[in-house]
């Protein structure tokens, strides 16, 4: 298995996963405050042709499915932002800001940007990110050999 690209994938999915951590609680109560306005379907005694359903019990069962999902996608982000946060937790506030900059953010011209931050030339902005990356892995992963 390639861990430092596991770790890559972890930090660039890191923001997207913070921003799901406020829209999910906000959608899951958008759809609570639709649940309560369902009323009961309509029960007349003459069944619709061409269907078995109503429509409004699907639309009941699609808001209580929907809403299961965003339950365990708010978890999975849950986790997914304290992993990360515990192994950013680790780094000196210059690797911190290498990986933010190189892999969370993916600004353009990031390393240019890093050199003129820490007042480094290139070569070694690169080696500042790499170290960071693999101090990053270890933290998440363990001591592996293949870093």
């Amino acid at each position: 298995m390639n861990w430092r690209a596991e770790a890559i994938e972890k930090l660039q999915g890191y923001e997207a996963h913070c921003q799901a951590l406020e829209y999910i609680p906000q959608e899951l109560s958008r759809l609570g405050v639709c649940a309560t306005g369902i009323r009961a379907a309509q029960l007349d005694g003459m069944p619709r042709a061409g269907s078995c359903s109503s429509s409004r019990e699907n639309y009941m069962l699609d808001n209580i499915t929907c809403r299961d999902d965003l339950q365990r996608k708010l978890k999975e982000a849950k986790l997914w932002v304290d992993i990360v946060n515990r192994g950013l937790s680790i780094l000196d506030d210059e690797e911190r800001l290498a990986l933010e900059l190189c892999f969370i953010h993916r600004a353009k011209g990031a390393i240019m940007e890093l050199c003129e931050r820490l007042n480094v030339e290139k070569s070694t902005a690169y080696h500042r990110r790499d170290d960071a990356l693999r101090r990053f892995t270890m933290a998440l992963y363990g001591a592996l050999e293949t870093l």
